[in-house]
């Protein structure tokens, strides 16, 4: 999909995407933060997290994973049945006799405690999972430029739908898009790959060069490469 060229920025880009048409598709609640030394080597201090989302009505897994880029960033996906299932959780947690030991650990966990940590809701146009559990998940951040609209973001993707993407050798397909419940302007892309390697092998195809311009005047984008392991 994306790569990045540290001096020079992005290179290359290629997509498919449709806009979201199955109401019924999952939230996928997405989390990100810097992590403590602690947190990097004690990642059993996830184990409470782990343990009350999964035991919760709704919660049909979670994933987590630091980037390739700065091991020290730690990305969380939570699939949920719905945002009112996570809502419920939250609004019912206090009580949990859990709580303490989740919230202590978690602030343990994470570099910055609760307030360094982003957490947002996405619903994707076609199902993650693909592209969540392959070797490496390569992760888009995409937020609107000053006046632009999802509408300009969805034709920018669109144009990229017969570029070929899905069919090259180390992609997971389908490439899948979502925008966030908390900003409109705000969209995740994710990817499965069978390596950063093998991301940055395809998309230095000059096939998908022209295309770097039109998504890069519709979104500033932010891409990192994560291998997330699916806790059940």
């Amino acid at each position: 999909m994306f790569h990045v060229n540290r001096s020079l920025g992005y290179s290359g880009i290629s997509l498919r995407f449709q806009q979201p048409s199955n109401l019924n598709m999952p939230v996928y609640e997405v989390v990100q933060s810097p992590i403590s030394e602690v947190g990097l080597k004690d990642r059993t201090l996830l184990q409470p997290v782990v343990d009350l989302h999964t035991a919760t009505d709704g919660c049909n897994g979670m994933s987590f994973g630091t980037t390739e880029e700065d091991p020290s960033i730690g990305w969380m996906f939570i699939s949920w049945d719905s945002y009112e299932h996570h809502k419920a959780l939250i609004d019912s947690i206090i009580d949990n006799p859990a709580y303490s030991t989740l919230t202590d650990n978690l602030n343990t966990f994470w570099a910055k405690g609760p307030e360094g940590v982003s957490i947002v809701h996405a619903t994707f146009d076609q199902d993650p999972t693909a592209a969540l559990t392959a070797p490496c998940t390569e992760i888009v951040s995409l937020t609107l430029r000053e006046g632009k609209t999802k509408d300009d973001l969805y034709a920018a993707l669109v144009a990229f739908r017969n570029a070929g993407m899905e069919k090259e050798k180390g992609v997971h397909p389908p490439l899948a898009c979502g925008q966030t419940r908390e900003d409109p302007n705000k969209f995740f892309l994710v990817v499965g790959w069978d390596s950063s390697k093998a991301h940055q092998e395809v998309v230095s195809n000059e096939i998908y060069q022209p295309y770097v311009g039109l998504l890069g005047q519709t979104a500033d984008m932010q891409v990192v490469h994560v291998s997330l392991k699916k806790h059940n």
